[in-house]
């Protein structure tokens, strides 16, 4: 079944309730006899519901980019790690001023990732304030429930993931990067600096994932508490 542009008269909370009752309800593999959807829209709050799906056994997302119906339309995919690979292409060829903003824009991706798929508690102005969503009130929403559920006795992650998200991982990445980003203290940014940055940012997301057992491959915690 193809879908054109369907939610365009919604508001984002109706959006997302459509899809998330085509993929959980409808589609196949969630129903025995399921439809296969095709789903066209050029919204970009859906843009990234379909980012965050992607990547996943049951979702698939391709960007088309083009001038239909004169000019020719090419196809990319919109990769969950467009933006880390964008950013290691420049920081390795030295080019920081152009790397830094796609460096940015990846630990923010992924700290919102984090964020919504184990279902962290944040203050209330995350949801309706922008200027509240920092890279600082990211990492300190993820840091003060994993705290929390630990003292709890509660926390799902492993002791090691625990010792490596609070000790090296989340201080590496506020003392290396977000600090000096949203108060430009300190020495200028380096392509090396920023490419440890990267993979400190890769070490963080893999400190809330398990490899599941049925199906051999890794995937994140559904919440903090359980598996």
């Amino acid at each position: 079944m193809v879908l054109d542009d369907v939610t365009s008269s919604f508001d984002a909370g109706h959006q997302f309730a459509l899809m998330d009752a085509l993929r959980t309800l409808l589609q196949y593999g969630a129903a025995p006899d399921g439809l296969q959807f095709i789903i066209l829209s050029h919204d970009t709050s859906l843009e990234k519901y379909f980012d965050k799906l992607n990547g996943t056994t049951d979702w698939h997302h391709q960007k088309l980019q083009g001038m239909p119906p004169k000019g020719r339309l090419m196809v990319s995919a919109q990769e969950a790690d467009r933006l880390k690979a964008q950013a290691q292409q420049h920081l390795h060829a030295g080019q920081v001023d152009i790397g830094a903003p796609f460096l940015r824009q990846y630990l923010e991706y992924k700290l919102g990732q984090i964020i919504s798929k184990l279902e962290v508690p944040v203050p209330p102005d995350y949801t309706t304030r922008g200027d509240r969503r920092t890279l600082s009130t990211y990492i300190d929403a993820i840091t003060d429930a994993v705290t929390l559920y630990q003292a709890a006795g509660r926390c799902v992650m492993s002791a090691q993931q625990i010792s490596e998200l609070q000790n090296h991982h989340a201080p590496s990445i506020v003392g290396n990067f977000i600090r000096h980003y949203e108060t430009g203290a300190g020495t200028p940014f380096n392509a090396y600096a920023l490419l440890g940055v990267l993979q400190s940012i890769n070490d963080l997301a893999d400190c809330f994932t398990y490899v599941d057992p049925a199906k051999g491959r890794k995937q994140y915690y559904r919440r903090l508490d359980r598996h």
